[in-house]
């Protein structure tokens, strides 16, 4: 086992053992049928300027060490069962400038328990007809995804399923049965680009700021906080079991706290808000408003056929 530098394509399974590195340079293509295309195991580094594919795993990477990889502007790895798999106790970190792909389980997953981080400004891709696109589990671990591309599945676009998360998206996720799926850790989220599909947040107190667009947003249990920014948009945000805090933003918010009192905060310039289940232990709070209390507006309030 060494390192290795491919400049000319190949159909040789390549494997990289602690310490070692390997390149795939552009316009040179590793394809390698059945087999996963490149093994490794330890430390190591990998960069993927070319193309890397495989009827099983793009990359496989095993039970220790850490995994540094970055793709290229006019790189790709993709695999028919995990465009990029690594089960480490010492985590990954992955940077994708190009697409990471899966035909038929998940483009990127990353299990044990250190740190993994994810930046993505190219395409992640679960292209199969249950596939997702990021799949991480991190046990005493942190995960940290930054999204400014896009991540896109049939399926799950990101799929958080052990340790607590921090995911910055500037970008689109996408996905056909739920955008996101958090776990029963802390998820801490901060939208600033677009959610297609339902996004459903874990057990934990959990932080949502959106300042773009989102489809329908479950907020679990846990005590949550919802906070829409500047022109952030969506549909439906369900609260969920826990003593939750929504705050309303510019555009037409529409709420439903759960079973718990819930603390709703209108906002000046806000939209045309809508609160489903409002029931008597519930709070409509005006502090971000200026006041105080209803005594200061009650003789302005008037209840029409749309609402008050």
């Amino acid at each position: 086992m060494t390192s290795f530098n491919l400049t000319a394509d190949s159909t040789t399974p390549q494997t990289l053992a602690d310490g070692e590195f390997g390149t795939i340079q552009e316009d040179v293509r590793l394809a390698t049928g059945a087999d996963d295309a490149i093994t490794a195991d330890g430390d190591v580094l990998i960069n993927v300027f070319g193309k890397v594919s495989s009827q099983d795993d793009g990359i496989s990477h095993g039970s220790s060490g850490f995994l540094s990889l970055v793709v290229g502007q006019r790189g790709s790895i993709g695999g028919g069962d995990s465009g990029v798999y690594s089960f480490s106790v010492d985590g990954a970190r992955i940077e994708n400038n190009g697409r990471i792909s899966s035909t038929g389980d998940v483009a990127i997953d990353i299990e044990g328990q250190g740190p993994i981080r994810i930046i993505n400004d190219g395409r992640i891709v679960g292209s199969g007809s249950f596939t997702y696109g990021i799949y991480t589990s991190s046990e005493g671990g942190e995960t940290r995804i930054t999204n400014n591309g896009t991540i896109e599945a049939e399926a799950v676009a990101i799929d958080q399923a052990l340790g607590r998360i921090q995911l910055d998206n500037t970008g689109t996720i996408e996905g056909g049965v739920r955008s996101y799926d958090g776990s029963s850790d802390q998820d801490s989220i901060i939208n600033r680009g677009t959610f297609i599909g339902e996004a459903f947040l874990g057990a934990q107190d959990d932080y949502f700021e959106n300042r773009g667009t989102i489809d329908t947003l479950k907020l679990g249990g846990g005590n949550d906080v919802y906070w829409a920014r500047g022109e952030g948009t969506g549909g439906l945000v369900e609260g969920g079991g826990g003593f939750d805090a929504l705050v309303s933003g510019k555009g037409d918010d529409l709420f439903e706290g759960g079973g718990a009192p819930d603390q709703f905060y209108m906002r000046k310039h806000g939209g045309d808000d809508q609160i489903l289940d409002f029931h008597g232990k519930d709070v409509v709070n005006l502090s971000l408003l200026g006041l105080s209390s209803y005594r200061e507006i009650r003789h302005d309030i008037h209840d029409t056929a749309d609402g008050a």
